[in-house]
């Protein structure tokens, strides 16, 4: 008898120690279902962040797709518009410089016509002074015959 109490009594400790160990493990087991919960939890938001994340950089790769491609026509119409510009300004240099040609022989045209009219100019006047001269040699001999006609009638 003193065995088959001393069995139970041993039975039921052994009970109670397993009914403590279970109560632990199940409560060990919970904590482990609601950390490995919140871990997954976790996961999730993270391949939530990475799928946003990866959508954003393809939306930049996008981006900077058709920015490079709007930049590389922007380049070519600038370096289309520039050779337009220098070709521009090239022409615009020959009409300059065909505008100084023309102004410098119409120049050295003037300078001749100038200097032939200045020649002719100058032979009038010298032509002038010369009939002046003469005109006045007359004017002169005119008021000595005058003079000396007054004499003769004794006007003076």
């Amino acid at each position: 008898l003193s065995l088959y109490n001393r069995l139970i009594r041993q039975n039921e400790e052994l009970r109670e120690e397993y009914e403590a160990v279970k109560d632990e493990v199940d409560a060990t087991s919970n904590n482990a279902l609601h950390a490995l919960k919140a871990r997954e939890d976790e996961v999730d938001d993270l391949k939530s962040t990475v799928d946003a994340m990866r959508s954003r950089i393809q939306s930049m790769e996008t981006d900077h797709s058709d920015a490079h491609s709007k930049w590389a026509r922007d380049k070519m119409e600038l370096m289309k518009t520039e050779s337009d510009n220098r070709r521009e300004l090239a022409r615009v240099n020959r009409e300059v410089d065909d505008l100084k040609e023309r102004e410098r022989r119409a120049s050295g045209r003037n300078t001749e016509n100038n200097s032939l009219q200045l020649f002719e100019l100058r032979a009038e006047r010298d032509n002038l002074h010369a009939k002046l001269a003469d005109s006045q040699n007359e004017v002169e001999l005119l008021n000595e015959k005058l003079s000396a006609a007054k004499c003769d009638m004794g006007v003076l």
